[in-house]
């Protein structure tokens, strides 16, 4: 019997980026409340255990905390970071045990912090074929500057010479079947010992990821494209060529398939219809609806200026309660 779950990493200190997390969350659990969600956590990370609770989410702590001098907040924080970045660096190892533990068919290995769920996906899963996100065609690696430095540190002038040309290969999200991804992350786990974790933490998993699917090393693939694709990466698109019926989850322009994962929104957040958008998918109430839209991110005017800083402090203060309350239970 096909199932589908998702399995993403959640180990951000970051206040903003933790309610991208939520985000995430409850767009998922609109398109579906059987789906599970599945995210590795990081000790003492700013985890909301009653939105898990509430949707449903299994959070599995991966690193285990060094001592550190609590309640120091600013200790904390940077404890957090080192775990977060040590949580990065052998995630693709620690999705293969979580993956062997469980029984579902398929599955969705997302980033957290910028993705949205649109529509169900059981409709997408096949067999024979990972599907990987391919970004925006008119830009190549060689092209795109963040890329193009990505792979001169990991694989110099020819790595470069060898892929520039090539479309960017998004490794936000990867889907297919467990057989699949389990053989894309054992490819992943090697090339992170080969280059070593240090290298990949500086450096992230795409160069890897391109790598490796342009050598012909990853398992059979097709690309899902993010003019028209099910799952879509739209960071480098111009937020005009964005081209997604978000109410009715099909693409305006063509119309031909519904749109299930939208991938990187969070770099065209500038874009009031792009917020709105996101905030509709994920059924935001009004007050989050609000915060999000004036607050988290562009927001402009007297009232946002003054509202931010006082609602960022409000943040820090409920997330410092919240861990002292925890650690006393």
């Amino acid at each position: 019997m096909m199932s589908v779950a998702i399995l993403g990493l959640a180990a951000y200190p970051e206040d903003c980026v933790w309610h991208n997390v939520e985000l995430l969350v409850r767009s998922a659990r609109r398109q579906s409340s059987r789906t599970p969600i599945v995210l590795l956590t990081a000790p003492l990370g700013n985890v909301d255990q009653r939105l898990f609770k509430r949707f449903g989410v299994e959070a599995i702590e991966s690193v285990t905390p060094p001592p550190i001098p609590v309640p120091d907040p600013a200790a904390a924080v940077a404890a957090q970071k080192a775990w977060s970045l040590e949580l990065y660096g052998r995630r693709h190892a620690l999705y293969r045990d979580v993956i062997g533990a469980r029984d579902e068919s398929h599955f969705l290995l997302t980033d957290t912090r910028d993705v949205i769920i649109t529509a169900p996906l059981e409709g997408y899963a096949i067999d024979s074929r990972l599907v990987l996100s391919q970004e925006h065609e008119a830009t190549t690696i060689a092209t795109q500057h963040v890329n193009r430095e990505w792979v001169l540190a990991g694989y110099g002038d020819v790595g470069l010479a060898a892929i520039g040309d090539k479309p960017i290969l998004c490794a936000g999200t990867v889907f297919g079947s467990r057989q699949l991804v389990d053989a894309y992350l054992i490819a992943m786990s090697d090339e992170v010992r080969r280059l070593g974790v240090d290298m990949t933490r500086r450096i992230g998993d795409q160069p890897l990821h391109n790598h490796l699917a342009y050598s012909g090393t990853l398992p059979a693939f097709e690309v899902s494209t993010a003019e028209n694709g099910w799952m879509r990466a739209v960071g480098v698109m111009p937020i005009d060529a964005i081209r997604i019926d978000w109410g009715g989850t099909r693409y305006q322009v063509p119309a031909t398939q519904p749109c299930a994962v939208v991938h990187q929104y969070d770099r065209h957040l500038g874009s009031r219809r792009m917020r709105r958008a996101v905030a509709d998918a994920a059924g935001l109430p009004i007050y989050h609806r609000w915060r999000f839209d004036t607050y988290r991110y562009h927001g402009v005017g007297v009232l946002p200026s003054v509202l931010r800083p006082v609602l960022h402090l409000a943040g820090t203060i409920k997330r410092h309660v919240f861990r002292r309350t925890a650690n006393e239970r």
